[in-house]
Parts: C-alpha cells; structure tokens; sequence
C-alpha cells in the first residue's frame, strides 16, 4: 500500500514541476519550417545561405538493409539555383531565419 501511494506522490508531483517549468519556458513546436528560407551552419565551418527547407527524407527503415549506410533522414535544403542539398542532421552546427524569408 506505501509503494502504491508513492507512486502516486510522485507522479503527481512531477507532473508539478512539468507545469511549472512550460509556464516558465515557451516550447517551440517546430524547428524547421517547410518553405522558409534559413541559413545553415554546418558544424566543419561551410555555410549555406538563403536556403529553403524543403523537407527530411524518410526514416531509415529494414527494408533497405544491404545499403552500407542509412541513406534515409537527411534534411533537404534547396538553394536559389534550384541545387538540392541533402545534409545529415548531425551536422548542422546551427541555423538562423534568413533576412530576407519571404521570397521562395
């Protein structure tokens, strides 16, 4: 019976401090929006502006198991020319709205 109201105890009490803490920090329900424009700092120093995101591949899945490398979950940028890029996630060191984010 102890264990049981213990459990309890402390379900609710971390569902407390959960409030708490979204009321003090605004969360971001998406990072990357599709059609905006960014600029992209990778982490080995290239950077790509004005870029538009485009999208992220689809997830890695069993199917393509004699690949010798997941060529799944990358994110798609596109730049002005049209050019295509596909980046691993992992390295993009960090990105920002483009100044100019309203033009496609």
């Amino acid at each position: 019976m102890m264990f049981i109201v213990s459990m309890i105890s402390s379900r609710l009490r971390e569902r407390r401090i959960k409030r708490a803490v979204e009321a003090l920090v605004p969360r971001v329900k998406q990072h990357f929006e599709v059609g905006h424009r960014y600029n992209v700092f990778l982490s080995h120093g290239q950077t790509f502006e004005q870029v538009l995101f485009v999208g992220i591949s689809a997830p890695y899945s069993s199917r393509h198991s004699a690949l010798p490398f997941p060529l799944t979950s990358w994110v798609i940028l596109e730049q002005k020319s049209g050019q295509r890029l596909y980046i691993k996630p992992e390295s993009i060191r960090y990105y920002e709205d483009a100044r100019n984010g309203a033009d496609k």
